[in-house]
């Protein structure tokens, strides 16, 4: 695990969200939907083609108020993280890198 996936997950540092694989257009359009109020830095391509972003406690509430985000318990996610934003086949593996 990387420094930073160990450093998001830490209580009341960071929300570590998988938005799905980055070749789906879906995640791309989230990401891209996202960047927007938690900025680019946050974003990090995980194994097995995981697109992974931190959102800042601060931004937390603006963020699960404007986008369908998740809790891992109701959805499955990318291990590590505490939540997910998966939305329609982006979670297929079809989308996965080969």
């Amino acid at each position: 695990m990387s420094y930073w996936m160990d450093n998001a997950v830490e209580p009341g540092k960071y929300i570590l969200v998988d938005l799905g694989y980055v070749t789906s257009q879906a995640t791309r359009g989230n990401a891209d939907k996202l960047r927007q109020y938690v900025g680019r830095r946050n974003f990090e391509l995980a194994a097995y083609g995981r697109l992974l972003v931190r959102v800042p406690p601060s931004k937390l509430q603006l963020c699960l108020s404007l986008f369908p985000i998740k809790t891992s318990e109701e959805h499955a996610g990318y291990c590590w993280c505490t939540h997910t934003w998966i939305e329609g086949d982006s979670g297929d593996l079809k989308y996965a890198y080969h």
